[in-house]
């Protein structure tokens, strides 16, 4: 028998090499990571798109209630009587408001009413126009979750650039001069002092922009619907274009805060574009002529146009911009009062506007400081009439009242009425009549040119200010607009000169003699 060999099959082991298994654990830690990776990218990427759709519903709500607010703050600035330093005059109808729960889909108020129509309302008294007056004070308004604050600043309070390009040559050399002696006042007690030669140098370069000597492709003469041929200089349309100047960096431009209790002056807070004004009829073709420099818009036009901007994130000004008639201005715009024009209001003027003014007159320092002391003293009259009125208020109109602006109660200053009332200011008597005059024709006693700031604001129920320029954490909505009051045979109309827009920083009023302020102490509402 042939001989059969039997192998036997064992199975085959090898023990794993050492580099094989490291390659194992690395694949499973790589893949480890991976699907860390990608689930943290996704948790990351729900946790932001539902934050951003969070902050755009907030957002839509603040502007919304904005809408609300300005169309409220308005009708009290229209109706306004100048009589300066009365809370009631804009706590009263702020039952209004519900009109923002309307605007807002049932978000907030908690009182009933009609909204008020914003464009027209009974002239206000000739009163003079000064901080005491309603409009000056920071109005505060609960739409739920939402903090609204609104108060107006008059431009009329400050110098005005287009002096500087003035057809008189003399008026223009003026106007020079107290432009630099305002900016060698504009932080005198701060370390960020200009000199006299800084201010000179400012200037040159601003008569260079407003002469057009600077004006290039990247930065044109501005379109104009009635631009001259010939056009001699190339004007400015916003205070914010003093920021194209080389000298003017955003430091310089918007006030700073120093510390907790302590601001400087910007650019911003002394200089405007927006007080000399010129209102023509409507050409025969039913198109505006465009005699001003500011192109007055229909009210009802441009507030409707916000609210359509607001909601479909279109550019404020192209919506307004579309919503205006083209036979430009509205009915009996052109047939009212004449503006005040450049005149500034010696009781609104922030202090280096005061200062700088009166020293290129030629006034004693003795004197501006008795001005500038006369209006920070207290009214005695006024306090004494104001606890009379306290006296007679009842209980909601004081808790109203409590609502809009606080438990403290600003205390009356004293203002001028008219300027011959300067007769009773310290050692004003002593100067000739020649200074008198320069002074009188340099400012005036009232305003109708107005900043309007609202502010929205969310902040934690808790929250309270700990200083007196503190703001709340949490998401803040800032809007101007730049409005002129005008009387009309009509009544008061509110002409939009600058739609409203967002600004970087909240503003401030910022007092005289800031040193001597009292200590801090927060308002309850």
């Amino acid at each position: 028998m042939p001989m059969t060999s039997w192998i036997r099959l064992r199975p085959y082991s090898s023990a794993p090499r050492a580099g094989e298994r490291g390659v194992v654990l690395i694949l499973t830690l790589f893949i480890i990571l991976i699907t860390y990776a990608l689930v943290t990218q996704m948790t990351l990427g729900t946790a932001v798109a539902s934050q951003t759709t969070i902050n755009n519903s907030r957002r839509m709500q603040m502007k919304s209630a904005t809408v609300a607010a300005a169309d409220q703050f308005m009708e009290h600035l229209t109706s306004d009587p100048s009589a300066g330093g009365d809370a009631q005059g804009m706590a009263a109808d702020a039952a209004g408001l519900a009109g923002a729960s309307e605007a807002m889909g049932g978000f907030g108020s908690e009182d009933g009413g009609a909204e008020g129509e914003v464009t027209e309302g009974e002239a206000p008294a000739e009163e003079a126009d000064s901080l005491m007056d309603a409009w000056a004070k920071p109005m505060r308004i609960q739409i739920g979750e939402i903090q609204i604050t609104a108060w107006a600043e008059d431009e009329n309070a400050k110098f005005n650039l287009l002096s500087l390009i003035s057809e008189d040559e003399d008026y223009r050399d003026i106007a020079r001069r107290r432009f630099e002696s305002i900016l060698d006042r504009l932080r005198d007690e701060h370390d960020e002092d200009l000199s006299s030669a800084d201010a000179s140098i400012i200037a040159d370069q601003l008569l260079e922009w407003l002469e057009g000597q600077t004006r290039d492709e990247n930065y044109p003469y501005p379109l104009r619907k009635s631009t001259p041929e010939e056009q001699t200089h190339a004007s400015i349309y916003c205070p914010e274009e003093l920021l194209l100047l080389a000298d003017v960096n955003e430091d310089l431009y918007f006030d700073q805060k120093l510390d907790d209790e302590l601001f400087a002056l910007g650019l911003e807070s002394v200089f405007t574009v927006w007080t000399s004004l010129a209102f023509q009829p409507p050409d025969s073709d039913g198109q505006s002529a465009g005699a001003s420099e500011e192109e007055a818009t229909p009210q009802g036009a441009a507030e409707a146009a916000m609210e359509d901007s607001l909601a479909s994130e279109e550019p404020i000004a192209d919506a307004v911009e579309q919503a205006i008639p083209a036979e430009g201005g509205f009915s009996g715009a052109a047939e009212g009062d004449d503006g005040i024009g450049a005149l500034v209001n010696i009781n609104t003027a922030p202090r280096p506007v005061v200062e700088g003014i009166l020293s290129e007159i030629g006034i004693p320092w003795t004197i501006i400081t008795d001005i500038l002391e006369n209006r920070n003293e207290v009214d005695e009259e006024a306090l004494l009439s104001m606890e009379d009125e306290a006296a007679d208020q009842d209980f909601a109109e004081m808790e109203l009242a409590q609502s809009r602006y606080g438990d403290l109660e600003q205390v009356p200053l004293r203002y001028l009425n008219t300027l011959e009332d300067l007769e009773e200011v310290g050692s004003w008597a002593s100067l000739d009549e020649e200074q008198k005059q320069d002074v009188y024709d340099a400012f005036g006693v009232k305003s109708d040119v107005f900043s309007v700031f609202i502010y929205a604001r969310m902040p934690p129920g808790d929250w309270q200010p700990e200083y007196r320029y503190d703001e709340p954490p949490g998401p803040v909505l800032r809007l101007r607009g730049v409005y002129y009051r005008r009387s009309t045979a009509d009544g008061v109309k509110m002409i939009p000169l600058q739609a409203w827009h967002e600004v970087p920083f909240t503003r401030w009023r910022i007092p005289d003699f800031q040193d001597d302020l009292e200590p801090f102490v927060a308002p309850e509402f």
